[in-house]
């Protein structure tokens, strides 16, 4: 599937679903963003690359800390 179709579908099923999704983070991942990225060369289950649930710390001013 090409990448501009796979968009669409996606788009789709986010109109559709909104309000499912709008509720369940991880139906969101399972079924949208991780096949996003799988189609963009990403191996989602690879963890040098996708970290799920990756929290990140931030400064009083809201900087990011590495």
């Amino acid at each position: 599937m090409k990448l501009e179709e796979l968009i669409r579908k996606l788009r789709r099923k986010l109109n559709k679903y909104k309000i499912i999704y709008s509720q369940n983070e991880a139906t969101i991942r399972e079924q949208i963003v991780s096949p996003l990225l799988r189609a963009l060369g990403w191996n989602s289950e690879n963890p040098d690359l996708v970290i799920p649930e990756c929290t990140i710390s931030t400064t009083e001013k809201g900087e990011n800390k590495a």
